[in-house]
Parts: C-alpha cells; structure tokens; sequence
C-alpha cells in the first residue's frame, strides 16, 4: 500500500473508530449480541441519544448489524457483523496498549 493511499485509509478508518464511545460499543458487542437496555447498562455514562446514533453511524458502516425479533415478542438485538467482529483484535492490542500508559 502506498504511502497517500495508506494515510487516506487510516483516515477513513479514524473519523469512524475515533468518535467517543465507538469502540466501548464493539467490544461491548464482541462478547455476544445484545439489547439496547444492555448495551445501555454495559456503558455507564453513555446517553441513550449517543448510543443509538453511534449504533447508526455502526449499521450504516457495516460492523454492525441489527437484528428484529418476530411477533409477539419483538426484541431487537444489536451483533457485529463480521467486519466487525474483525476489530475485535485490534481493539485487544489498544486495551493493552493502553494499559502501559502512565
């Protein structure tokens, strides 16, 4: 990969993962799929405004994927497709990079 083309691709890839609390909510979803109550409760601080926009922002980037529950029970559950669920190793090495910081 070229140099221009290289800095360009990390910039796509920055203004997506580099919003606040984007990657709080993959890893929240790495574990497995839940709801938006859960997702809510696993990310103290988050507001449910924020939440769900980052949860569009996800859906219409293709890491994440929005299942609808059938009647009469109509549960929605948020997964990481797989795009996503590729993340979640990348996200594993900041944890523990971030970790060493003082």
């Amino acid at each position: 990969m070229q140099a221009a083309e290289r800095q360009l691709s990390l910039g796509k890839a920055t203004a997506l993962l580099g919003r606040p609390w984007t990657l709080l909510i993959i890893d929240a979803l790495a574990d497995s799929p839940s709801r938006f109550t859960e997702l809510a409760r696993r990310l103290p601080g988050i507001s449910t405004n924020l939440l769900t926009e980052r949860l569009r922002q996800l859906q219409a980037s293709g890491i994440v994927e929005r299942d609808g529950g059938s009647m009469p029970q109509f549960v929605i559950t948020y997964r990481l497709s797989r795009p996503g669920a590729r993340l979640q190793p990348i996200i594993e090495e900041l944890a523990a990079w971030g970790s060493r910081l003082p």
